[in-house]
């Protein structure tokens, strides 16, 4: 299973090599923070959910940060209102959403905006790529 740290600038790799794949961008030490969903990378959390859901699923997996990738994220159609929150007394790094997205080769399918920053929305995106993942995730649960 493809489970990976990249950038942006490796989208066009990654969407020739996989015909679906979840990227998730992140907040920067977004695993110190009170989402509850983190990485599943870097330090992982124990109340984080989403391990249990990427370990049941084999599907390639990329995460990165959305404060570096604000650009590649609009280009996709995302509005940068949703993705930067000017809101004073926030920090910084708290001021960038976390998102997750459903791509198809080159086509981004679903995210987590048009459901919920949550595990069910990550099961909705997963559905939303196709119903065999919803399969794997019964199957594996």
């Amino acid at each position: 299973m493809i489970r990976e740290k990249v950038t942006y600038k490796d989208y066009f790799k990654i969407a020739r090599e996989n015909e679906y794949f979840l990227w998730h961008f992140l907040q920067k030490d977004q695993n110190e923070g009170s989402l509850v969903l983190s990485t599943i990378i870097d330090e992982k959390t124990e109340h984080n959910p989403l391990p249990n859901i990427m370990d049941n699923l084999d599907i390639p997996y990329f995460e990165s940060y959305t404060e570096d990738s604000l650009d590649f994220l609009v280009g996709l159609g995302f509005d940068m209102d949703k993705l930067y929150r000017n809101v004073k007394g926030l920090e910084h790094k708290r001021k960038f959403a976390a998102i997750i997205i459903g791509f198809n080769k080159f086509t981004k399918v679903s995210s987590t905006f048009q459901h919920c920053y949550c595990p069910e929305g990550v099961v909705s995106v997963l559905n939303d790529l196709h119903p065999k993942f919803i399969e794997q995730l019964n199957n594996n649960l």
